[in-house]
């Protein structure tokens, strides 16, 4: 199985086993996000593979950057002796939350808006969601068909928040990372030789 392949599976399994089952914050594409006036939109993360593009690049039927979860190769090994291969990967996770909305499900303030710094528990809750779906896997199989690709249970899974010279992601965006090993077959599956396309 290529990189390319293997990634593009990665993002299949992501959308249907950890994008599908939340939804979050969706920044407003006007002012008045820290007002009563700020309109509502809760959406599911978008997935996206090594890079999360800019808001004029996004790609069709996606409507925001954020909130949305990347994955990235952190580094690569292939056996072949032993004809299996190995990647570590890492999968950054980003939300928006500027406080307490009147639509909010634990909604406590009296005025339809409140700035406070509850994204965190987003951010963290996008977080654990992705870590349970990790544990509960062996192999990334989608619609019953199993994959080549498992989860290395020998290598931990690590996580945290994103920082900037020490200091957590400022208000109010939210971003964590979760970093993981996967093991392959080594197949012979080249694509087809098709390696300018996915």
């Amino acid at each position: 199985m290529t990189v390319v392949k293997s990634l593009n599976h990665l993002q299949k399994w992501f959308e249907k086993k950890v994008c599908s089952q939340i939804k979050l914050k969706c920044p407003p594409m006007l002012d008045g996000a820290d007002t009563d006036d700020y309109d509502y939109n809760l959406v599911t993360p978008a997935c996206f593979i090594h890079s999360i593009p800019a808001s004029d690049k996004l790609p069709p039927k996606i409507i925001s950057n954020t909130p949305c979860l990347c994955i990235q190769i952190l580094s690569g090994a292939d056996s072949v002796a032993k004809k299996e291969g190995s990647m570590m990967i890492q999968v950054s996770l980003s939300v928006w939350n500027t406080g307490e909305h009147r639509e909010d499900r634990f909604y406590k303030c009296i005025d339809g808006f409140k700035v406070d710094n509850s994204g965190w528990v987003d951010v963290l809750n996008f977080l654990d969601l992705t870590r349970i779906k990790l544990k509960e896997t062996i192999n990334f199989e989608l619609d019953n068909t199993e994959s080549c690709i498992e989860i290395d249970k020998s290598e931990p899974i690590e996580y945290g928040y994103f920082t900037d010279k020490g200091m957590v992601m400022p208000h109010p965006m939210w971003a964590a990372y979760l970093k993981f090993g996967i093991s392959y077959k080594i197949t012979g599956d080249t694509g087809g030789g098709d390696f300018l396309y996915n």
